[in-house]
């Protein structure tokens, strides 16, 4: 796919679709996926994919290399599940969108990067996911106190499920958010929104 041609592109049912933007300074704009399918859309290559329009694909969206980046709220199928591969999901190139996932698996380390101003990331319970060992998820962006408590309505929140059950204490031990000098080990409250603990600053890589 060629960074500088944005286009509506359709995903063949039960088929995985790999969108690359090769440059990591172009950004392609995808207005949409269509029409429903069962297919998914990996995304490789070091450059950004804006998705500015619904796409219909529930087969699911995976991130190995470079960014997504959302450019709407409600882009993405709410049942399709989201598989960080090593790139980066950004919830906005500035001020952040709304959206809804499937489950959140993680197998290499990635990065998720929330945007600006009051929206929430919801993915489905993922604690039936197989997490690779070893790998990371680093969240930046969090807007709030690092101490064990909710971002509030008025700033980027992420949630996995609806309890504290959404991810397992292994997954949760992946999870970092980085606060521009130190990575902050998260935990899961009871509403299943994921935020960092009370803990001590680490060194966690």
């Amino acid at each position: 796919v060629t960074a500088s041609t944005n286009r509506i592109v359709s995903l063949s049912n039960l088929t995985s679709s790999a969108i690359e933007v090769t440059n990591s300074a172009s950004t392609l704009t995808l207005t949409g996926a269509t029409p429903a399918s069962t297919g998914s859309m990996n995304k490789i290559g070091a450059g950004t994919l804006l998705i500015s329009g619904a796409n219909a694909n529930t087969g699911g969206t995976t991130i190995s290399d470079g960014a997504i980046t959302l450019g709407a709220a409600g882009v993405l199928a709410d049942a399709g599940p989201m598989i960080l591969d090593g790139g980066t999901f950004r919830t906005g190139a500035t001020t952040g969108f709304s959206e809804t996932a499937g489950t959140l698996k993680l197998t290499d380390n990635s990065n998720i990067i929330l945007g600006t101003g009051a929206h929430t990331v919801n993915f489905a319970a993922s604690n039936g996911q197989a997490w690779t060992s070893g790998m990371k998820l680093t969240i930046t962006g969090w807007v709030g106190g690092y101490n064990g408590t909710s971002a509030g309505v008025s700033n980027p929140r992420i949630f996995v499920g609806s309890s504290a059950s959404g991810l397992t204490g292994g997954q949760l031990s992946q999870i970092q958010f980085f606060d521009g000098a130190n990575n902050i080990p998260a935990i899961i409250l009871s509403t299943g929104e994921v935020v960092p603990s009370a803990v001590a600053p680490s060194s966690l890589s």
